[in-house]
C-alpha cells in the first residue's frame, strides 16, 4: 500500500434489499429463468435508471436477489421498490419480499477489485427484509421517519412495533402498502417483543432490595470505609439467604454523595426498597441509623437506631448485620424475627487489613485516576495479612486496568505478568475465589491471546459465584471476539439486569452494534446511554465512534473531544481525538496530536495500536502496518478486537490486513468460532 492512499469514507445512503421467496425450492434452471425476469424488471425501473444514469446507485447481487445502495434520494428506494412490485404482478411463478432501510456504509474493492459495500447499512436492510413474507415492502424507523413528513406517505405506513431481529436486536418496522401494491397482512414472522421496563431492565418480580452506601457524617475518614464494610456486610448477608434479589455493590454504590430522591435511586436500580443509613462517632462511640424505604411511593417502612463502641470492627459489624438482616426478613419476607445473619467470608481476621481493602475497593472504582492508590492500600493489606486472598485479587484487576485497552498506561507485557502472579497466588490461597478466575481469565483474553483458558476462567468465575457482575462482562467481550454475536449480547443484558446503574454495562450493548458495524443502532444506544448519564465520558467517546463511522464528522469529533475532556485526557481517548481529526479532514491538528503521543511516549507507555490508526487515517498505510506489527509484537490488547474494528472495516478483504487477522487468530487458538 502506498502513502498516497486515502482514508475511507463513509457515508449514509438507502437499501432497497429484496429476495425471491421459495428460491432455493426451485431447480437450478428455475432459479436461472427467476433470476433472469427480476434482472430485467430492475432494469426497466424508472428510478433504477435514473439513479444509475447520475452514478447514484450501487447494484450489489445477493445470490437470490439483490441489493440496490441509493447513494442520494431516500425515497428513491421506495419508489424504485413499489415499480419493481407492481411489475412483479404480471409474473405469476415469481413472488418478492422487500426490505428498506437508511443507515451507513463504507466502500471497498471485493476480491475481483471492483466496488462493493460493508457497513450497518446492509446488514440492517437484509435483516428488515427477513421479517417479511411474500409481497411485504417493509421498512426501518429510519426510512419510515423520512416518508412520514411527505404528505402522498404517511397514510401508507402501517407502524408493527419494535420486533426482535439477528442477535436479539429490537428494531422498529413499518409496512408499506400504496396504490394496491405491498402486502396488508401483518407479516407471520414478527411478534412484539415482550414488555420490559426502562432501559431493558425487567419488570420487578418478588423481593427486592439496594443497600446503598452509609452516609459518613462525622470528619473522620476511617468511618468512611467502616460505613463501606457495613454495606458489604449487609449486602453479602442478605445475598446468603437467597429469597431477596440485592442489588449489586458496583450499582447501589455508585449514588454515593448524590442527592437523588430515594424512589428515583430504586426505580435506576430496578428494587422494590431501598435501605439507606448514616453514621457518626465521637472517640470510640459509634451512633448508626437505618432505614428501609418503600420506592413506589416513599415512605419508611422500618427505621432504627444503633448506639455501638467501637472495640472489634468485626464483632460491630457482625451485630449491626444480624439486627438489620433479621428486621428485613420479617419486612420483605414476612418471617419471624431472628436476630442471626448468614456468615459472611471476609478473607481475612485482621481488621486493619481489612480496612486498608476497603479503601483499595474505594479508589478502584475512580479506575483509572485511583488505581495507584489502589495498589498502595492493597499492598498494605497484604503487609497486615499474607494470606489475604481477595487483596491478590484486587491487585491483579488493579495491573490489568493499567494494561487494558481504556486506560493502556503499562505495557502488555508488564501488565500481564504482575496481572497473572497476583491472580495466580489469589487462586492458590482460595481456589474457589471468584474474583481470582475473572481477574486470570482478563489476562488471558487481553494479554496472552489464548481464549479456550480465558473461556474456563470465566465460565468457573460465572460457576462459583453467578452474581459476579464482572465475569460476566468480560466474557460477553470474549465470546464478540469469537464471533459468537448471540451468546455475548445474551452475557452483556444478563450484565446489565443484574447492575442496571454501572454505566459500562450499558456502554457495552453499543459496544455490540460497533463490533457489527450496526452504526446506525450504536448511535442510538448512545445517545439514549448519554441522555441517562451524560457526565460519563465514554457514552460520549462511544457515540463520537459510531458518528464518526457513519459519515457525521464534525458532530462525532464534538463527542470524541467531550468525551476526552471528562475522562481526564485518558492517553486512549487522546489517541481517538487524534483518528477524529484525520477522519475530519483536519490533518495539520492531528500531525500535531501525533507528535504529542510521540513524545509521551517517550517516558510512558502508548500503544503502538493506536498509534498506526492515525498513521491509516492520515494515509500512511505503510506506517500504519508498521505500527501494528509492533502491537503485535506487544501483544497489544486491542488487537484481539482487531478482525470487527469498526474504524478498519474497509480493510477488510485486502491481504496484509487479512494476513494479520489469521496470524493473531492462530495465537488465540480461535481458528473456529468456537474457542
Amino acid at each position: 500500500m502506498t502513502t498516497a492512499e486515502q482514508p475511507p469514507t463513509y457515508e449514509i445512503v438507502s437499501v432497497l434489499f429484496m429476495d425471491i421467496v421459495g428460491y432455493s425450492l426451485r431447480s437450478i434452471e428455475e432459479q436461472i429463468e427467476l433470476l433472469t425476469i427480476l434482472q430485467r424488471i430492475v432494469r426497466e425501473s424508472l428510478e433504477y435508471a435514473q439513479a444509475s444514469a447520475k452514478r447514484e446507485l450501487i447494484s450489489l447481487p445477493t445470490g437470490d436477489g439483490m441489493a440496490l445502495v441509493f447513494l442520494r434520494d431516500p425515497v428513491s428506494p421506495v419508489k424504485c421498490g413499489l415499480e419493481i412490485a407492481a411489475a412483479v404482478r404480471n409474473h405469476s411463478e415469481m413472488s418478492l419480499r422487500m426490505g428498506i432501510h437508511q443507515g451507513p456504509i463504507c466502500r471497498h474493492s471485493d476480491i475481483k477489485e471492483e466496488v462493493n459495500v460493508v457497513g450497518g447499512g446492509i446488514n440492517m436492510a437484509q435483516r428488515v427484509m427477513d421479517c417479511g413474507d411474500a409481497g411485504h415492502i417493509l421498512l426501518s424507523r429510519n426510512v419510515a421517519e423520512v416518508l412520514q413528513q411527505l404528505r402522498d406517505w404517511n397514510s401508507c405506513l402501517e407502524d408493527l412495533g419494535i420486533h426482535e431481529v439477528k442477535h436479539k436486536v429490537g428494531i422498529q418496522l413499518y409496512n408499506l402498502c400504496k396504490d394496491g401494491l405491498g402486502n396488508p397482512a401483518r407479516p407471520s414472522r414478527v411478534a412484539p417483543l415482550a414488555p420490559t421496563s426502562p432501559v431493558g431492565k425487567p419488570p420487578i418480580d418478588g423481593p427486592s432490595i439496594a443497600v446503598l452506601p452509609f452516609a459518613n457524617l462525622g470528619e473522620d475518614k476511617e468511618n468512611e470505609y467502616f460505613s463501606d464494610g457495613l454495606a458489604e456486610e449487609l449486602i453479602g448477608a442478605l445475598n446468603k439467604l437467597g429469597k431477596i434479589r440485592v442489588a449489586p455493590r458496583s450499582s447501589a454504590f455508585s449514588f454515593r454523595g448524590q442527592t437523588k430522591d430515594v424512589r428515583e435511586i430504586g426505580r435506576t436500580l430496578n428494587v422494590a426498597s431501598v435501605l439507606e443509613g448514616s453514621l457518626r462517632s465521637s472517640g470510640r462511640s459509634l451512633r448508626i441509623n437505618v432505614q428501609l424505604i418503600r420506592v413506589a411511593d416513599g415512605s419508611a417502612l422500618w427505621s432504627e437506631r444503633f448506639d455501638r463502641e467501637l472495640t472489634d470492627i468485626f464483632e460491630v459489624q457482625d451485630e449491626i448485620a444480624a439486627a438489620v438482616v433479621g428486621k428485613l426478613r420479617g419486612h420483605l419476607l414476612g418471617e419471624p424475627f431472628e436476630e442471626q445473619a448468614p456468615a459472611v467470608k471476609r478473607f481475612t481476621e485482621d481488621p486493619e487489613a481489612y480496612s486498608l481493602y476497603l479503601k483499595g475497593r474505594y479508589h478502584l472504582i475512580k479506575r483509572p485516576a485511583g488505581t495507584q492508590a489502589a495498589i498502595e492500600c492493597f499492598q498494605e493489606a497484604l503487609q497486615r495479612d499474607p494470606k489475604y486472598a481477595l487483596a491478590y485479587a484486587s491487585l491483579a484487576d488493579c495491573y490489568n486496568t493499567l494494561g487494558s485497552w481504556e486506560a493502556g498506561i503499562l505495557a502488555p507485557e508488564d501488565a500481564h505478568s504482575k496481572g497473572r502472579a497476583y491472580a495466580e497466588r489469589s487462586l492458590q490461597l482460595d481456589p474457589n475465589l471468584a474474583e481470582g478466575h475473572c481477574a486470570l481469565g482478563y489476562g488471558f483474553l487481553h494479554f496472552a491471546w489464548d481464549l479456550r483458558a480465558a473461556e474456563r476462567s470465566f465460565t468457573e468465575a460465572i460457576r462459583l459465584n453467578p452474581g459476579y457482575g464482572p465475569a460476566i462482562h468480560w466474557y460477553a467481550h470474549l465470546l464478540s471476539v469469537a464471533e459468537r454475536f448471540e451468546e455475548a449480547l445474551e452475557r452483556s443484558r444478563q450484565y446489565l439486569h443484574l447492575d442496571p446503574a454501572d454505566p459500562f454495562a450499558v456502554l457495552h450493548l453499543s459496544w455490540h452494534s460497533l463490533m457489527e458495524n450496526d452504526f446506525a443502532m450504536a448511535e442510538r444506544e448512545s445517545r439514549a446511554a448519554v441522555n441517562q448519564e451524560p457526565g460519563f465520558g465514554w457514552h460520549h467517546v462511544f457515540l463520537g465512534w459510531g458518528l464518526l463511522a457513519s459519515g457525521l464528522l464534525e458532530e462525532g469529533f464534538a463527542e470524541i473531544e467531550k468525551g476526552t475532556r471528562l475522562n481526564g485526557g485518558v492517553t486512549v481517548c487522546e489517541n481517538f481525538a487524534a483518528h477524529a481529526n484525520a477522519i475530519a479532514g483536519r490533518r495539520d491538528a492531528a500531525l500535531a496530536q501525533l507528535d504529542q503521543l510521540k513524545q509521551i511516549s517517550q517516558n510512558k507507555y502508548v500503544s503502538p495500536y493506536e498509534i498506526g490508526l492515525i498513521h491509516e487515517a492520515l494515509g500512511d498505510r505503510d506506517e500504519a502496518f508498521r505500527q501494528w506489527e509492533l502491537a503485535f509484537e506487544q501483544r497489544s490488547p486491542w488487537l484481539v478486537y482487531l478482525a470487527r474494528e469498526p474504524r478498519l472495516m474497509h480493510l477488510r478483504g485486502q491481504p496484509q490486513f487479512d494476513a494479520l487477522v489469521a496470524r493473531i487468530h492462530r495465537l488465540m487458538n480461535r481458528d473456529t468460532k468456537r474457542p
